[in-house]
């Protein structure tokens, strides 16, 4: 009852011009009249509450009682379309006008909207699922047959009588890879008049891109209202804490998303990022981006790369054209390369230099080609994920002699993907001869638990060959991977049998989709049994996952794309060729790394030599013999070269001992297995020489237990602060304690030549008599009877 009254009062303060009061009672009435289902009741009040804000100059009231007006009316559009509506009693025939939504009458309103919306002085968002209905997509995409892009079929019913004049009708992709920030925008012709009923649109871009995109929204601009339809709508926010929803519910959100492959058709635009193909280790780094125009005729092009690693800076102002005749155009502050008049199939390679603030184990690029050919404006979005560790490890190990060096470097891969060695150089230096025992004449096979080796000598130049300017020497290491030559050659052989076929359109995707499986870590593929056996068999159409992809493609299409493709798996085995084949051929150039290889400096080095002059071996090919428990006299040689100091060599600088006539304080110290040998004389003493002085110890050997030993080893270091008394054992006089503690220790390294030299030790017999029992009897076996020293001595 109150309802009535309160309904009779806005209607009576709307018919005197009191509409102030009567928008007030309608605010407060059409509420209800909503919740009891009374529809026509409801829409007339909303038709008089329209007006009042109207005459009050409310704009942001009335737009939205319009919107709630038309919004009514579609539903109730959509439940008539959907079947019958159920017929009412007989004895409430006399009510149903009433009750009876279908009566609702809104023609005018939508033009009603949108006029006034102009005066908005902002846009209004709304719901397309409203205010519309059918909405359709096709997720797939169609190409155009001369031009560079793609385009989308669109579907969804109007409901209203009025006709929409829409600015523009809009389709948002977004590319599914987390931490990546691209997006497509779709567009249909503009301006374009909506009419009732059914509306079928082609909405295009002229963006070529690969990948994975979720379908995110469907827009219709129409004045300064949108219709928006959120096809993955996000999640609400929290009303205690104005808080998202988790990462985790935010990805499911997403997942409900439709899902579209889109892909470039065969003769676009391309472009891709790979790191290049020579790299100096201490030097700057350089990714090269290979652009092919393919089937347009370009009249200006803009290059621009993006960074998506954090850290990475691109020096696109030092690009350079590498691999072909194209010249750059301008290079602006802003970070783009224009080039201009670039015809069919040009191809060239634009290096940029690179660095990065912290060591990453891969660089994300994202590279951006904006170009223009006779039907207009275009773009090309790539992403390239790009791993710079490098595969291979090389390590060195150095033996310093008194007058060469010998370097040993060690090459093995850094992973599982075995490499072919194709050649390694080591360039001498200013200052350093290099000569090499060991050629590399064909290709080397290399595995992570199967390195291999190459020696060098290294020798320095004369004083009178050599430069102002140094330079080090320089390591070259050519190489290829086992993987590359697998992906080129699965991809040479899958891209000339894709194109002879029936299915050759879907080659653009096809061919990238092949590359990104067999992507090291992809696959499941025993790298080193394939470099070995030079066979690959790729495994099934499932492991493949070409069932994905197939799903994104036309319907008609995709029996014929799977047999195709199983087809292929089945009969297809990749053959793989090694650089040492004669008949080999790539198409991509091996890679190279570059290092800088310096001469460590070593202040002093010692050549000691551990001699017994009065031992003799029997032949070259038996060792010096002694007899057991006899004493053996050694000698111990030692002297000392500065050669392999680095300061020593430029004589501008300060040596860090001091000037090379001085003589310098060492000691010396002899490690002897005490089961084996019995050390006399100065196991341990303080000596001083000068460079190239040679000084002689004698030492005694005594042999403790016979058979093949080695010498005792040797060790030199400097000596530092000695004590009064061990300085006046070395004979040193004329030095005070101050001098002693004033020379500097430096270090030093050993060559000890008598390295890995043995002494054949004998018991001191020489007539034996053995009673040679027979076996089986008691007390059987061989005895001593008797033996026989020598009569003289063995050693001396």
């Amino acid at each position: 009852m109150a309802e009535q009254i309160m309904g009779d009062l806005a209607a009576l303060k709307f018919e005197t011009g009191d509409y102030a009061t009567a928008a007030a009672y309608f605010q407060r009435i059409a509420p209800l009249y909503a919740e009891d289902r009374w529809g026509l009741i409801e829409a007339t009040m909303l038709k008089m509450y329209a007006q009042c804000l109207k005459i009050l100059h409310r704009r942001d009231d009335y737009s939205r009682v319009l919107l709630n007006l038309l919004a009514k009316a579609a539903a109730m559009e959509k439940s008539r379309s959907q079947g019958p509506t159920k017929k009412l009693p007989q004895s409430s025939a006399v009510n149903s006008k009433w009750l009876d939504d279908d009566d609702v009458d809104v023609s005018g309103q939508m033009t009603e909207l949108l006029n006034f919306s102009s005066e908005l002085p902002y846009t209004v968002t709304v719901p397309m699922v409203k205010y519309f209905d059918g909405l359709k997509i096709d997720p797939i995409v169609q190409h155009f047959q001369d031009k560079d892009g793609f385009k989308m079929h669109v579907k969804f019913r109007h409901l209203f009588e009025d006709n929409i004049e829409a600015e523009a009708i809009k389709l948002r992709l977004v590319y599914t890879s987390p931490g990546q920030t691209k997006e497509v925008w779709l567009q249909g012709p503009s301006p374009v008049l909506i009419k009732k009923g059914p509306q079928s649109f082609w909405l295009s871009t002229n963006i070529s891109t690969i990948g994975q995109f979720n379908i995110e929204k469907l827009v219709i601009e129409a004045s300064k209202v949108l219709f928006v339809h959120e096809f993955a709508p996000k999640p609400a926010a929290s009303a205690s804490l104005n808080l998202t929803a988790s990462s985790a519910q935010a990805s499911t959100h997403a997942s409900k998303a439709p899902r579209i492959l889109c892909y470039p058709r065969m003769g676009a635009l391309n472009a891709n990022v790979a790191l290049c193909r020579e790299i100096h280790i201490d030097k700057t780094k350089f990714v090269d981006i290979a652009v092919g125009t393919a089937d347009n005729e370009v009249v200006s092009l803009d290059l621009r790369l993006r960074a998506g690693s954090a850290g990475l800076r691109l020096h696109t102002n030092r690009a350079e054209v590498v691999e072909s005749s194209t010249d750059v155009h301008h290079k602006s502050n802003t970070g783009a390369i224009k080039f201009t008049e670039l015809a069919v199939n040009t191809k060239f390679v634009v290096r940029i230099p690179y660095d990065v603030e912290s060591t990453l184990r891969e660089l994300s690029v994202r590279p951006e080609i904006s170009y223009t050919t006779r039907h207009g404006e275009f773009i090309f979005l790539g992403n390239a994920t790009i791993p710079v560790e490098l595969p291979l490890d090389v390590n060195v190990f150095d033996i310093f002699k008194e007058k060469a060096l010998f370097s040993k470097f060690t090459v093995r891969t850094a992973t599982r993907i075995p490499l072919h060695l194709l050649s390694v150089a080591l360039e001498e230096s200013t200052r350093f001869a290099v000569a090499s025992p060991s050629q590399l004449t064909s290709s080397t096979l290399v595995f992570s638990r199967g390195p291999a080796s190459f020696s060098y000598k290294i020798v320095p130049k004369s004083s009178d060959s050599l430069s102002a300017d140094e330079s080090p020497m320089v390591l070259t290491v050519k190489y290829r991977c086992i993987d590359e030559d697998i992906l080129e050659s699965a991809e040479e052989a899958f891209r000339a049998d894709v194109e002879k076929s029936s299915v050759a359109d879907f080659a653009p995707i096809l061919i990238p989709t092949l590359r990104a499986k067999l992507a090291p870590g992809t696959l499941s593929i025993n790298y080193e049994r394939a470099a070995l056996l030079q066979t690959l068999n790729l495994g099934t159409f499932a492991e493949m996952g070409w069932p994905e992809i197939i799903s994104s493609l036309p319907k008609p299409r995709r029996d014929e794309v799977s047999s195709w493709l199983q087809s292929w798996h089945e009969k297809t085995t990749i053959k793989l060729k090694s650089p040492s084949d004669p008949d080999y051929n790539t198409s991509r150039p091996s890679r190279t790394i570059v290092i800088a290889v310096d001469v460590p400096t070593i202040p002093v080095l010692h050549t000691a030599t551990l001699s017994l002059p009065h031992v003799s071996a029997p032949n070259t090919r038996t060792p010096p013999l002694a007899a057991l428990g006899h004493a053996i006299r050694a000698e111990l040689s030692i002297r000392h070269t500065r050669r392999w100091d680095r300061h020593n060599r430029h004589r501008s600088a300060p040596a860090p001992v001091g000037d090379a006539d001085r003589a310098l304080d060492f000691v010396y110290e002899v490690h002897a297995n005490p089961d084996v040998w019995l050390l006399g004389g100065q196991r341990r003493a303080y000596f001083t020489a000068r460079e190239d002085e040679t000084r002689t110890f004698a030492l005694m050997l005594i042999p403790l237990v016979p058979g093949r030993h080695l010498l005792p080893r040797v060790e030199i270091r400097a000596a530092g602060p000695v004590t009064r008394g061990a300085r006046a054992q070395r004979g040193r006089e004329g030095e005070g304690e101050e001098a002693e503690e004033g020379r500097e220790r430096v270090a030093c390294e050993t060559d000890y030549t008598s390295q890995g030299e043995t002494v054949m030790v004998i018991a001191d017999v020489k007539r034996t008599t053995v009673d040679m029992q027979v076996p089986g009897q008691a007390g059987g076996g061989a005895v001593l009877v008797a033996s026989e020293l020598r009569s003289e001595e063995v050693v001396v």
